[in-house]
């Protein structure tokens, strides 16, 4: 076993461990949520590999799936169904964690979350993909995000009208609108991080959505501001 290998075993462990020490959870084995991580059978959130493919495909990590951006600007063209029924702090909290087991499944989207749960962190795509499965950059990202949000208030509230969307471009990267204003369906879960920074989350497509500057650059979403 390489240094770096060793190196990167004991950073992801040591991530790994304070996320149990938070929330009682175990991440290891690249499992964010056994009852996220089923397949769900349902219109609004996208098929995903169940925790017995990963075990067999992924035994350390989990599957990769990359979302299809071509015909949409949308995180999820359907969205995030568990966000548009949370009502209750608990429900918006374990739909936050829904998103992020689905999020971690796209290399692209997984830079993206971490640019806006980790204070703007920049991240490499291609060091989250270790051939058809995760990376243990990928778990240990991963883990980073769940901590982050396990550490703040998670609540159900509709984005706010002034906020600053965020989408995909053709080729999957997430990009911001260039103006702040979202119309239409704004149903979301707000979660407020420890360092007070607030994203809303919306159901109908899981985009991320924030007032004031993005931490990603412009590019397409599914709702362009209205106009003045």
């Amino acid at each position: 076993m390489s240094k770096h290998t060793r190196s990167s075993g004991i950073k992801a462990s040591a991530v790994l461990l304070a996320v149990l020490i938070a929330v009682g959870l175990l991440v290891g084995s690249g499992e964010v949520s056994n009852a996220s991580d089923r397949t769900d059978e349902s219109a609004t959130t996208p098929t995903m590999p169940t925790a017995e493919e990963d075990a067999r495909e992924c035994p350390a990590t989990w599957i990769i799936v990359q979302v299809d951006h071509e015909d949409s600007n949308r995180w999820f063209a359907d969205g995030v169904q568990e966000i548009e029924e949370a009502s209750t702090p608990e429900e918006a909290r374990e739909a936050a964690r829904t998103w992020l087991s689905l999020v971690r499944r796209d290399p692209q989207l997984l830079k993206g979350a971490a640019s806006y749960f980790l204070a703007g962190r920049q991240v490499d795509a291609s060091t989250l993909v270790d051939g058809e499965c995760a990376s243990e950059d990928a778990e240990s990202l991963t883990a980073e995000i769940e901590l982050a949000i396990a550490q703040a208030k998670v609540t159900p509230e509709e984005a706010p009208v002034d906020g600053t969307n965020s989408g995909t471009d053709a080729e999957g990267d997430v990009t911001s609108a260039n103006q702040a204003g979202i119309t239409g369906d704004r149903a979301a879960i707000k979660v407020v991080l420890k360092d007070g920074t607030t994203v809303w989350i919306m159901s109908r497509c899981g985009n991320p959505v924030v007032q004031g500057p993005a931490p990603v650059p412009p590019g397409p979403t599914d709702n362009p501001p209205p106009p003045p």
